[in-house]
């Protein structure tokens, strides 16, 4: 029987979550994070509007880590963050080999703190 990845059973990724919740004193609010992780997953596809949201709602500086540590995550270096839209969204155009995708969106998140 094979293991289904759930958001749920990946300790590191929850820990985050709750960490960031307790931060922005919304830990009741942590479904929306939760959910929007779990949308993500399905969809292999990161929005500006996501990363917006985990830094306005959350205090996770994503883009922080993004731009840092964009040789891992994003596979060239990047100095600002308009430079992180051409990572973003959906696999068409010039850069859809270089989409920031759920893993690396989950390892960023999980530095950030």
């Amino acid at each position: 029987m094979e293991d289904k990845y759930k958001i749920e059973n990946d300790y590191p990724l929850m820990e985050s979550i709750n960490h960031y919740a307790k931060i922005s004193n919304r830990e009741g609010y942590k479904y929306k994070f939760i959910e929007m992780m779990k949308r993500i997953e399905a969809e292999d596809i990161v929005f500006l509007s996501d990363l917006k949201l985990l830094e306005k709602e959350f205090n996770c500086p994503v883009r922080v880590q993004l731009v840092k540590g964009s040789g891992c995550y994003l596979g060239e270096q990047i100095s600002q963050f308009s430079e992180i839209n051409r990572f973003l969204g959906r696999r068409i155009g010039k850069y859809k080999d270089y989409k920031l995708d759920f893993n690396r969106l989950r390892n960023a998140i999980n530095a950030t703190w």
